[in-house]
């Protein structure tokens, strides 16, 4: 039942849906008819357009086609942008100029071609012309090309209007940059020109053609009293400025006159001078402007140069007043041109020379006084002067009458009023007179030094003469002592030995004193152990005065306890010359030194010394006489104890000579005290704590060093062999030089002794062949004896390749000193001696090392001290033999970082003496010296090791017993 009532329904709707459809289709046939109709009528109609739309197509398409040939070609940009301003078009030109492709143009905003400094006023206007519905504009402003190259456009532009709103714009743009250029710097010369002219310290006046004012200054004004600025000035016009200034001026009528000359002729003319009613004085200058032979205007310049003139003729004044002056001083003044000739010559010039001034005017100076040989210094003179540059100088001058005089010039330019040089003035002073009394003393000087030179070399020849037999006498004298002699024997050799001695020290005091008048001494400083050297005196003193109830005393400040930088050897000859008066003049009581620190600053330190006596004083009226040379306090003071008076004079010369300053206190019958205070460089390296003595009665040297003597005198081959034989040194003999070189050749010597003075080969030619030529002994120390104390000797013998000298005659001690310094025998020895009577504790039995140092050290702590030993040698093991490595690899800046980490081990086991040669090695490796001298500097310390190890060793094996 409820299935037939659904069908019905759809039933029903399926016909209401057939009858819809039927007339659908009714209605679409009716339209497609219609449609049909219209279309038939369109084609009827549009047969009859197409003609004419064809043709008027053709003809537009010709147009455009013309329209675009013209944008494409022409040569500004041309352009078009919508209203945002977003390009839509451009031209080939556009593209060529602006370097983007046109494809890169079309869709580019037109702001981002702008250069940025312009943007905001770019925008800016063509906002406003928008606003205010400008339909075209005009605008001058700089782009960027796509290579950054800024040029500038002249821009107009038209707006295209839509129903009331802009929908496009159309441009033509046009480069103008070379002319924008042009016009800035045109700009740029003309602001600077208004600039100059206004701050010139003149007063300018520029007018054009008709007289109208094109440009002045405030200065222009100034000058003339105008009170209106100078810009309100331009344009106006000046035919009758002359009228009305002529007012100003002291002659009005040339002042116009003058004016109308100028302009008429329009030729230049400069510094014309004008004088003003107010006691002004103006120069002036016309200039005539000129552009491709068209007059168009001229320039007038006006300076002020009033105080200029007075200044002129303030000088002026001033000139003739001190020339009057200089006259009347016997000062002869000429005046000549820059070429030379005469413009003006002075009263007492002419006197001087013997001419009248009307004989010289116009004449060339050189021609008529300059002896030739003269011309160059002339020559340069006025070349200085053309320079601006004063001098003086002194020449010979011809006489009238042919005779010469000399004269002492002072030269100096002459200056126009405009600083410009027109010539020189010359002020002469005759020194004829001076000049002869110079050549006098230059005769007298070469006189007197021919004097000298053959003082000092008849002294040179004499101390040869003399020392070499005297050398042989005392040497023979100390080898008689040793003889076992009788005691007449005995008082007979010290009868001689004193004599000797006398002689030598007189033949020394007259060397030194020869030397120290000619300025020929010098210090020579060098490291030296101040406490070894008193010790030394010390020793020396107490030998001598072994007889006499005389005892020597040294007390050493215990702060000088390292090695200072210093002459040595003059400073002895200081104390031993002062200790010697000490001993003369005392017979009995006590001398000494005693020697201070008196300040330290730095590095320097500042050393007084005292030499004392209890002997018989000097009398405080004869204390100012004792330093003179040649002088003594009385006769009877020569008369009971000799002496030259030489001594205390040199001693004085020699203590100035380092820069020091003696004096003496005295109390007669009493004393005296010689004191003196020196600087002294502190090198910070310790001294030995002990003092060295050389015992030669117990040294036994054997094997411990080998030398070769050089000396052609035979009394002084036997002494020294003598020497050598008594302490059991090795040695040979060479009777001269040549021989000497020969014998070097094939055997190692460990020291040579080098007279000076011999035949065949002389001892300087002898140790040059020696240092030249490949030998076992070239860097052998070569000390030379030499018979003269002359300091060019010496001087010369080092730079023969010399190490040091000894000066003849000289004592065993002397010898000793050299064999220490250079083969070190004295440390051999100690190998089998102990150390002088200092405190050594538990190291009294430390052979051949610093048992004092040790002591100081380690005290009584034997395993303290066994600890540092063993530290020692893991040092010896892994650092100690990276030395000849290092020098192999030539590498100085290791090798000396190695000698200073080296250095302060070998004290801490008693080596103490190798520290000083570690620190030589450090030193020279960090300066860079030569690859020769560190090589020797690590031999020695490798030969000095290898002693000296063995040593620590035992001592090692003695502690741990």
């Amino acid at each position: 039942m409820d299935y037939q009532k659904e069908i019905d329904i759809l039933n029903r709707r399926l016909q209401r849906e057939i009858n819809s459809r039927k007339q659908a289709e009714a209605i679409l046939e009716q339209k497609a008819l219609e449609l049909y109709r219209a279309n038939d009528e369109l084609r009827s109609l549009n047969e009859g357009l197409e003609q004419k739309i064809a043709e008027r197509t053709s003809a537009l398409e010709d147009s455009e086609l013309r329209y675009r040939q013209i944008v494409e070609n022409a040569t500004d940009i041309i352009y078009r942008a919508d209203a945002d301003g977003y390009f839509t078009y451009a031209n080939q030109t556009a593209s060529v100029r602006l370097g983007y492709s046109q494809t890169e143009i079309i869709g580019r905003h037109f702001m981002e071609l702008v250069h940025p400094d312009w943007q905001q006023h770019v925008n800016d206007f063509y906002k406003k012309c928008r606003e205010e519905q400008q339909m075209s504009s005009y605008l001058q402003f700089p782009i960027l090309t796509k290579s950054g190259e800024v040029i500038w456009l002249a821009q107009n532009v038209q707006f295209i209007l839509h129903e009331g709103e802009i929908v496009e714009a159309a441009a033509v743009a046009r480069d103008f940059t070379k002319r924008k250029l042009a016009e800035d710097e045109l700009k740029t010369t003309q602001s600077r020109l208004i600039s100059l002219i206004a701050n010139l310290q003149s007063g300018i006046l520029v007018e054009d053609e008709n007289r109208h004012i094109v440009l002045t200054n405030q200065l222009f004004c100034e000058i003339f009293g105008i009170t209106a600025p100078p810009d309100a000035l331009k344009g106006a016009d000046c035919s009758e400025s002359a009228e009305q200034t002529k007012g100003l001026f002291k002659n009005p009528e040339d002042f116009v006159k003058g004016i109308g000359v100028l302009l008429k002729n329009r030729e230049i003319k400069v510094n014309e001078e004008l004088e003003m009613t107010d006691g002004r004085i103006l120069l002036r200058d016309y200039i005539p402007i000129f552009a491709e032979g068209k007059y168009l205007g001229h320039l007038w310049q006006y300076r002020d140069v009033t105080e200029e003139k007075r200044a002129e003729e303030k000088l002026r004044r001033s000139e003739e007043k001190y020339r009057g002056i200089i006259e009347n001083m016997e000062l002869g003044l000429l005046e000549v041109d820059n070429m030379g000739r005469i413009m003006r010559a002075y009263h007492r010039f002419c006197e001087m020379i013997g001419f009248n001034e009307s004989e010289l005017i116009g004449k060339k100076a050189n021609e008529v006084f300059l002896p030739p040989e003269f011309a160059a210094v002339m020559k340069q003179q006025a070349m200085d002067r053309m320079r601006g540059q004063a001098g003086v100088y002194e020449i010979q001058l011809f006489k009238k009458d042919g005779s010469r005089i000399w004269v002492m010039i002072s030269g100096a330019p002459i200056y126009n009023q405009w600083g410009k040089i027109i010539g020189t003035i010359g002020i002469h002073y005759d020194v004829t007179q001076q000049k002869k009394l110079q050549q006098e003393l230059f005769e007298a000087r070469l006189r007197a030094e021919e004097a000298q030179e053959a003082e000092k070399q008849f002294l040179a020849n004499m101390s040869h003469e003399i020392r070499t037999p005297l050398n042989a006498i005392i040497g023979m004298t100390h080898l008689l002592y040793d003889t076992a002699p009788t005691p007449d024997q005995q008082n007979y050799l010290d009868i001689l030995k004193s004599s000797s001695e006398i002689l030598r020290a007189l033949i020394n005091d007259l060397l030194d004193l020869s030397k120290m008048r000619a300025g020929k001494l010098e210090a020579h400083p060098k490291e030296f152990d101040l406490t070894g050297l008193l010790r030394t005196l010390q020793k020396t003193f107490q030998i001598k005065l072994d007889s006499r109830p005389v005892e020597v005393e040294a007390e050493i400040d215990p702060r000088l306890d390292t090695l200072l930088l210093g002459d040595d050897l003059l400073l002895n000859q200081i104390l031993l010359n002062l200790l010697g008066n000490a001993e003369k003049f005392t017979a009995e009581g006590k001398m000494g030194i005693r020697v201070m620190l008196k300040s330290r600053t730095g590095k320097v330190v500042t050393v007084r010394f005292e030499v004392f006596d209890t002997g018989i004083g000097i009398p405080p009226n004869k204390l100012d006489l004792i330093f003179q040379s040649f002088r003594q306090v009385d006769g009877d003071i020569k008369r009971r104890y000799g002496g030259t008076g030489l001594g205390l004079s040199i001693v004085k010369n020699l203590v100035e000579l380092q820069g020091g300053f003696i004096q003496v206190d005295s109390v007669e019958g009493q004393g005296t005290v010689f004191h003196f205070e020196l600087d002294y460089e502190d090198t910070g390296i310790k001294t030995a704590a002990v003092t060295e003595v050389y015992q030669t009665a117990k040294a036994d040297y054997a094997g411990q060093c080998k030398v070769l003597v050089v000396e052609d005198n035979s009394m002084n081959r036997r002494y020294l062999s003598s020497l050598l034989n008594k302490w059991n040194i090795e040695h040979k003999m060479a009777v001269n030089g040549r021989e000497g070189v020969e014998m070097a050749q094939f055997e190692r010597y460990d020291l040579i002794f080098m007279d000076i003075q011999m035949p065949e080969l002389d001892g300087y030619e002898a140790s040059i062949a020696i240092r030249s030529t490949a030998n076992p002994n070239q860097r052998t120390p070569i000390v030379a004896l030499t018979a003269s104390a002359m300091l060019s000797r010496k001087d010369k013998a080092y730079q023969a390749g010399m190490d040091d000298y000894v000066s003849k005659p000289f004592t065993p001690e002397q010898i000793l000193v050299v064999l220490e310094k250079f083969v070190k025998i004295g440390a051999a020895a100690a190998a089998t001696e102990d150390f002088s009577n200092e405190k050594t504790g538990i190291f009294a039995g430390a052979k051949g090392l610093d048992a004092a140092q040790l002591h100081d050290l380690y005290a009584d702590d034997h395993e303290y001290a066994l600890d540092m030993f063993d530290a020692f040698f893991e040092k010896m093991r892994d650092e100690y033999p990276q030395l000849r490595p290092l020098f192999e690899k030539r590498d100085w800046a290791g090798l000396s970082k190695l000698a200073h980490k080296l250095k302060p081990a070998f004290p801490m086991v008693g080596l103490s003496w190798l520290e000083a040669d570690f620190q030589k090695l450090e030193t020279e490796a960090k300066a860079g010296a030569s690859e020769q001298d560190i090589e020797l500097i690590i031999k020695q310390i490798e030969e000095k090791a290898a002693a000296g190890i063995p040593l620590v060793k035992a001592e090692m094996e003695r502690l741990r017993q």
